[in-house]
């Protein structure tokens, strides 16, 4: 068994933990005089040692059969790789010089015995540079012409072979062992018919070229299962929906996958060796001390869920992982959830306070009509208490507006009227328009401004209110911060099919905006929409704020 020596310091201090390799003995020494008085005689070292220590081994040792450096991890897993590699080079080295034995006769000088030979050993030197299976076939045909009038040379790697129809091309076809092993076939043409003697002298170099070719063969099939697997993992990492990026010690992009160059907004290539998108590398160095490894973050309008994991015993560059998760879709549905729970709140509520007002309401009512019948039509007070019974019946209608609002019976859709559900709304947010002095201009009755959808009357007139509210409360957020003649516009247009309310006011437009964005009153008025198949549209236009509801129109309307 050979004898690998690992000259490190570092590395004697822990010699007996080393890992060991099959094929060998790996022996760790602190130092170059150590490995000089512990060499048996005539042993040529297989060395591993860090750069400096090489270049004085090469002065001290110039008979050693292999140099490598030592990988800069001393991982287990990376000192394997280095020891297989020497353990290559030291193979190499005895096929070249024993190659050399046999071209120069054994004793290293005067003629070749064999002139047929003389290429050999730079054949094999071509073959342990081979990095695919083209670049073999070229090495051992440059070798054959020499002997023989060879025309072409096929290399199958074991268990592939050629097929009976083109082994019929080839005159000869030669077994690649390698330690017991089936390898590969070589299959030789010649361009002309060649005589015994050719013929067993290609058989004869080939033979002696077997284990360069099945070190060569092997290698090429542990690249390009290499390379299959490389692209299979691209392909799976390509694959994940989420943008994910793999960082180095310094928190780089070494790798990030297509969903993370979509998410960055620039080509994966542009990414490598760049702090992440969305958050720096300061923030991520951050992230160990804190303990944190989730987080949210937002972008271009979505929230996101980041995951940053930290990779164990990496046999590469890459240390972290960097996840993006959309949660913007989970976060709506929360927030549609809460939203309903607070309704439902809200609506138990109102109705307990609809219920107790509407009870006296109902006595001052029924008191003011009986004075009504008592007075005599000369009375003096005939005309206060007709005023009293008509503000009763307006308390008692907006009463039940409120109650029809929160009210959960009906989840029936019939036709309703677009323009009786927004009066509805304003009967509601009278007293509120009156208080900003708002001008309130409506455009919603008439025959041609009349439309039906197919929808919840209830449903309908909570987004109206919602809407409307809306109006008002960036009217009296304004009207706190400066003079100005507030006004509300309310218009229906109807189209082709669908029918549009517009509602304009010259109101706050930051507060309309942060009502959008976070309000639990929008949340269910968009949720209420979406139910009856309408989109609505905010914009700020100048001097004012315009929001606008398309219904699509029932198959009643003409």
């Amino acid at each position: 068994m050979e004898r690998v020596w690992i000259v490190n310091e570092a590395l004697y201090a822990r010699r007996d933990s080393l890992p060991q390799n099959r094929l060998a003995e790996m022996v760790c020494v602190a130092n170059l005089d150590e490995l000089e008085s512990r060499l048996d005689p005539g042993e040529r070292a297989i060395l591993l040692a860090t750069l400096p220590v090489l270049k004085d081994a090469a002065e001290r040792f110039p008979k050693a059969l292999a140099f490598h450096l030592l990988p800069p991890d001393l991982a287990p897993e990376k000192l394997l790789l280095a020891v297989r590699s020497v353990l290559n080079d030291a193979r190499l080295q005895h096929d070249l010089e024993a190659a050399e034995s046999v071209a120069w006769g054994g004793d290293g000088g005067g003629q070749f015995d064999d002139p047929s030979i003389e290429l050999l050993g730079s054949s094999i030197l071509e073959l342990s540079g081979a990095r695919n299976m083209e670049s073999v076939e070229q090495a051992i045909s440059k070798a054959l012409v020499q002997i023989a009038p060879v025309a072409e040379v096929k290399v199958h790697a074991y268990p592939d072979t050629a097929s009976s129809r083109v082994v019929g091309l080839y005159q000869l076809a030669v077994p690649v062992h390698f330690q017991g092993l089936l390898k590969a076939h070589i299959y030789v043409r010649f361009s002309g018919e060649p005589d015994a003697k050719q013929m067993e002298e290609v058989g004869e170099a080939l033979l002696n070229l077997s284990d360069a070719v099945a070190l060569a063969v092997e290698r090429n099939l542990m690249i390009s299962k290499a390379e299959e697997t490389k692209t299979v993992w691209e392909a799976s990492f390509d694959a994940v929906e989420d943008p994910v990026a793999i960082l180095d010690d310094e928190y780089l992009v070494l790798r990030g996958n297509r969903a993370y160059g979509r998410f960055a907004k620039l080509p994966v290539e542009r990414l490598m060796g760049k702090e992440p998108a969305v958050v720096t590398a300061e923030q991520l160095k951050a992230q160990p001390v804190l303990n944190v490894n989730e987080w949210d973050v937002e972008n271009g309008g979505k929230h996101y869920r980041v995951y940053f994991d930290t990779i164990n015993e990496p046999l590469g560059a890459g240390r972290y992982v960097l996840r993006f998760h959309d949660v913007t879709e989970e976060r709506f549905l929360t927030e549609k959830i809460l939203a309903k729970e607070q309704v439902a709140e809200l609506g138990t509520l109102v109705g307990s306070v609809a219920h107790e007002i509407n009870n006296p309401i109902g006595g001052i009512l029924a008191i003011g009509q009986i004075l009504q019948k008592d007075l005599d039509a000369s009375s003096p007070l005939g005309q206060d208490v007709a005023n009293i019974v008509h503000s009763a019946e307006r308390c008692r209608k907006i009463v039940q507006t409120m109650l029809s609002l929160v009210r959960k019976a009906d989840e029936e859709r019939s036709d309703v009227s677009i323009a009786d559900c927004i009066q509805s709304a304003l009967d509601l947010l009278q007293g509120e328009a009156q208080r900003h002095t708002v001008r309130l201009k409506t455009a919603i009755t008439g025959t041609k401004s009349v439309a039906l959808v197919m929808g919840n009357r209830n449903r309908l007139l909570q987004v109206f209110f919602h809407l409307l509210q809306q109006s008002l409360l960036s009217i009296g957020e304004k009207a706190g911060k400066q003079a100005f003649d507030p006004f509300l516009n309310i218009e229906m247009i109807p189209g082709y099919g669908n029918v549009e309310v517009r509602i304009e006011d010259n109101g706050d437009p930051v507060k309309h905006e942060y009502e959008i964005q976070s309000s639990v009153a929008f949340t269910v008025a968009k949720m209420l929409l979406e139910e009856h198949e309408a989109q609505f549209f905010f914009s700020r236009l100048e001097n004012r704020n315009q929001q606008r509801i398309v219904f699509p129109l029932s198959e009643r309307n003409e």
